[in-house]
């Protein structure tokens, strides 16, 4: 009596729970975002592993942001694998909102099917990766355990490299030496730097370098499956979680880092995520100049933008003026100089005629002495072939030697006598070395005693 009594309490409290709980159609449930238009799908199949010849269904699952479902919607289904033919590539998703198609295979190996749609909000698409197995259920089945020396990647820089090592055994649990192991991904972003197939060694383990470069910046974790199949049949799949990737680092470089005015130079940025690998391809980098003027962008090819800066036009003569451009991405930047050249200024013709600024002995000097140096100072340099003993006189005359001439010096020697009065005589022959004629000179001065 008891017991009946209990189960008529339990009866009652679900009978009050169906009637009052709120479902996804519910009056009490959020509206949430975009109702009736997809935010997401779920590829769903309904088994992972099947044998080879046999069909696996799977189901697209689309919601709106209350969760409920969508339904007459188109879903695209896609094979990424050579393995396994789809029943159909595209279905439209019933009043429970799921779409179905199946896949069948006759080969042995791992599938990555995808489901997408073609509109709506958040994510619209998904993966799941399903194994066509030949093995034989009534026989022992071989194993295949995987392992790997790193489940997070992108955690530092560089950290985009993890061993992923397959040990094999048959189906009694003993190791098998000797056997190649395939492996492979479900991404392309997933590479295999020295090759996807391994032997086991001595222990029955056979590794492999797996290398993953980011094709997008993305701010959330994202899952990548590695596939490992033995030549025995033994088979396995193991997930690595992928941090978010970022713009870790711009550097700016130029070449030439000096140009003549109104003359271009090549701006380089070489970007780097914060998984040390270069920025995915189509990566936008901005460029200013404070002055000339610079392409405002462009796009990475292998981590590399370039840009054409344009020099600003300095007048003649005017000082050399540093440019300062700057290229940034993803909220890093980096700055570079160039520096624009000035043209020379254009020449002066000189019309100036030479003059007399200085002598020794001064004009007029007295008690000079004797042997005589005579050394007379131009404002400027002259030519040395115009002076002779005919555009420059000493008197009286004695033996004058021109002992040099260099830019706007020129030098006499002369055996002078006692208390003797002489005279220099700097005519118009002499010339500076734009051929201007001297202004004539005359001054005197008297030996000593």
């Amino acid at each position: 009596m008891k017991k009946n009594f209990i189960l008529f309490i339990l009866l009652a409290l679900s009978l009050f729970a169906f009637n009052c709980g709120g479902g996804s159609g519910s009056s009490n449930s959020p509206k949430g975002e975009n109702p009736g238009e997809p935010s997401i799908v779920q590829l769903l199949p309904a088994q992972f592993v099947a044998q080879t010849n046999s069909i696996i269904t799977l189901h697209a699952k689309v919601l709106d942001g209350n969760g409920a479902p969508v339904k007459n919607m188109p879903v695209s289904f896609t094979n990424l694998s050579p393995i396994g033919i789809l029943s159909a590539v595209s279905a439209k998703t019933n009043s429970t909102g799921i779409a179905s198609i199946t896949i069948k295979s006759t080969t042995t190996g791992f599938s990555t099917l995808q489901a997408e749609i073609n509109k709506g909000v958040s994510q619209v698409r998904d993966r799941k990766t399903v194994f066509f197995s030949s093995l034989n259920t009534s026989q022992p089945i071989p194993r295949l355990d995987l392992t790997a020396n790193n489940y997070v990647l992108f955690e530092t820089s560089n950290d985009n490299e993890v061993t992923i090592t397959a040990t094999v055994f048959d189906g009694f649990g003993q190791r098998i030496v000797g056997i190649d192991v395939l492996f492979g991904s479900d991404s392309e972003e997933a590479t295999f730097p020295l090759g996807s197939i391994a032997m086991t060694d001595t222990n029955g383990r056979a590794s492999v370098l797996v290398k993953v470069v980011p094709s997008t910046l993305r701010d959330l974790p994202t899952v990548i499956n590695i596939t490992a199949l033995a030549d025995n049949g033994a088979y396995n799949i193991i997930s690595l979680t992928l941090d978010p990737v970022s713009i870790q680092k711009v550097e700016a470089f130029a070449n030439p880092q000096s140009v003549d005015s109104g003359g271009t130079s090549t701006i380089t940025a070489q970007v780097t995520t914060t998984a040390g690998t270069p920025a995915p391809d189509g990566t936008s980098v901005n460029f200013t100049a404070n002055i000339g003027g610079v392409d405002p962008f462009s796009q990475t090819t292998d981590g590399i933008a370039e840009a054409t800066f344009n020099a600003p036009t300095l007048d003649a003569g005017a000082s050399n003026e540093p440019a300062f451009v700057t290229a940034y991405s993803g909220g890093k930047s980096d700055i570079v100089t160039v520096t624009t050249i000035a043209p020379e200024p254009e020449p002066v013709e000189d019309t100036t005629s030479p003059t007399v600024t200085s002598t020794t002995p001064v004009s007029g000097a007295v008690n000079v002495d004797h042997p005589t140096i005579v050394t007379i100072t131009f404002s400027e340099n002259i030519d040395c072939s115009s002076v002779t003993s005919a555009t420059v006189t000493i008197a009286p005359s004695v033996t004058w030697n021109l002992a040099s001439c260099s830019g706007s010096t020129v030098v006499f020697n002369g055996s002078t006598g006692l208390s003797t009065p002489y005279t220099v005589n700097i005519g118009t022959g002499v010339k500076d070395l734009a051929g201007n004629v001297a202004v004539a000179y005359v001054f005197s001065f008297t030996t000593g005693p």
